[in-house]
């Protein structure tokens, strides 16, 4: 049974060892299937995308998410988003950055939880 363009692309980057780009990915699985319609590109780009295994590392290179912590990936996150906020101008609102940890969503959150009654702690 042929192998599916994906199981292509996990092949290859394991062989790599390292982040590759998109486009020796998608060299390697038109060698190994002989596909040369490129509507098959934009979709073969779509199931990378969406498949757990792999990760946009930016400057279109990918590798496997299981070869970097949690905290690899959480801190990139953090850093897109302060270069999004650091790129608005005018007098537009920023948004609030959500991987923030200040004191004011522990505040918010207090907020939703239900108020002891004086009864409660007469007992």
């Amino acid at each position: 049974m042929p192998k599916s363009m994906l199981e292509l692309a996990h092949e290859f980057i394991v062989a790599k060892k390292k982040a590759v780009t998109f486009k020796d990915i998608w060299a390697y699985v038109q060698k190994q299937t002989d596909e040369k319609d490129t509507l098959q590109l934009g979709r073969f780009y779509k199931l990378l995308t969406l498949d757990g295994r792999f990760v946009a590392l930016g400057s279109n290179k990918w590798d496997l998410k299981a070869r970097y912590t949690f905290k690899e990936l959480y801190d990139d996150a953090r850093g897109v988003f302060r270069e999004v906020e650091g790129a608005e101008e005018g007098g537009e609102e920023a948004e609030a950055d959500p991987f923030d940890e200040d004191d004011e969503a522990d505040d918010a959150e207090d907020d939703d939880k239900p108020k002891k009654r004086k009864s409660d702690d007469e007992d």
